[in-house]
């Protein structure tokens, strides 16, 4: 079986595609607990048995959903990575933005919400894959800081996971679900100006 870069494993892309988007649609409509096979199989005009080929369970299509919106968090971190701007403008840019989505689905979405809720809980190793491969992304902007003098030399192997963990009340959807009114510029500001500093990691036990 062939294995994408978090975890899933890779179908043929224009039929599994077009299934995934029929399903979010569906599950963004009824929610993912109303809504059955049959319903997106009528919704795409052909049979349940069709969406079976390519997906077991309605199981499946959720965290093919899921890993779908984890894409484009991540390829929306790789985007604004490469923007001509500051380091740290560009880490405060991505995670004040994934903020403000994060809390308008909240707001006005509330089976996406949901959804997401049910996935981070379910596809734990799709949500590790995803931290992992946004770091990746923070270490080469942190990098490109300290290349510029913008920030000081640091402990790239370790660091950008810490700073991803230090925001998280920023984009874990549960907790944006108990403190969403919280804006996340002054701890932006308190973590991009704390790399401006060597900063001491503790030996790994």
């Amino acid at each position: 079986m062939v294995i994408d870069g978090i975890g899933r494993p890779k179908r043929p892309r224009a039929n599994a595609e077009m299934i995934i988007e029929a399903s979010e649609h569906h599950f963004r409509q009824r929610g993912f607990d109303k809504t059955t096979v049959a319903d997106i199989a009528k919704g795409l005009g052909m049979s349940p048995a069709n969406i079976y080929r390519f997906f077991h369970s309605k199981e499946e299509l959720r965290r093919a959903v899921f890993g779908r919106t984890l894409d484009t968090a991540y390829s929306r971190a790789l985007s604004i990575s490469k923007l001509p701007i500051g380091a740290a403008s560009r880490i405060k840019r991505y995670l004040k933005l994934q903020h403000a989505m994060s809390i308008n689905v909240i707001a006005y979405h509330r089976t996406v919400h949901e959804l997401i809720l049910l996935s981070f809980n379910r596809d734990r190793d799709l949500v590790d894959g995803h931290i992992a491969r946004v770091s990746d992304v923070l270490a080469a902007v942190i990098a490109d800081g300290i290349d510029r003098g913008e920030f000081a030399p640091q402990d790239l192997s370790r660091l950008p996971t810490i700073f991803i963990m230090a925001t998280i009340k920023i984009w874990h959807p549960l907790l944006l679900s108990t403190c969403r009114n919280d804006r996340p510029d002054e701890l932006l500001d308190i973590l991009c100006n704390a790399l401006k500093q060597p900063i001491p990691l503790a030996p790994l036990k």
